[in-house]
């Protein structure tokens, strides 16, 4: 049976484990990385980043997601959460305290760039904040049906034209680098 492609979330530090894969094949659709999400009630607008350490003593509100705990984990090794209002997987109560001015929380760059002018809320950087990776990743070895490959293709052309300003920012590396025009499931050339 062909297998199918699953859309992840790839902390930089794991890249290179994908790219010394054989087995696997990785199609980087953006790079991102955490930011603070709250109101002027706790962050000021003119303050163009926070260190982890500020961040640390805020009041959070944050989702239970296990890819977030990890990278937040890593993130703040130094530096604990110090006050968590919040943590749990009912994002309208996360909101709630977030609107209410009552707690910030997490989000990253890219979703920021698609929220931008959309809220109230202010999105933020975090200095040495986690960054990662979204993208397809795949068996190299096994086959990958035709339908699977031209959807990553599509979905990849659609992020390309909508978001080519974000694109143009924040580096993409493809994890193994290929061949002009191949594919990196099949070894195959697109036309």
């Amino acid at each position: 049976s062909p297998e199918t492609a699953a859309m992840v979330v790839v902390p930089d530090a794991a890249l290179g484990r994908i790219a010394e894969s054989r087995a696997a094949a990785y199609v980087p659709l953006f790079r991102s990385s955490i930011v603070l999400v709250g109101t002027k009630a706790l962050l000021s607008p003119r303050k163009r980043c926070y260190t982890i350490e500020e961040v640390a003593g805020l009041p959070i509100a944050y989702y239970n997601e296990p890819v977030l705990e990890s990278i937040l984990k890593s993130m703040f090794v130094r530096h604990p959460f110090e006050n968590v209002i919040m943590h749990a997987s009912n994002l309208s109560m996360i909101n709630e305290y977030i609107e209410s001015g009552r707690a910030v929380t997490f989000s990253d760059a890219f979703s920021a760039y698609l929220s931008a002018g959309a809220e109230d809320a202010l999105y933020l950087p975090i200095r040495h904040a986690a960054t990662f990776t979204v993208g397809f990743l795949y068996s190299s070895v096994e086959q990958v049906d035709a339908a699977t490959l031209a959807y990553i293709d599509r979905f990849k052309a659609c992020i390309e034209e909508t978001c080519s300003p974000y694109l143009a920012k924040p580096p993409l590396v493809d994890a193994r680098p290929r061949p002009e025009g191949e594919h990196p499931a099949s070894g195959a050339t697109q036309s």
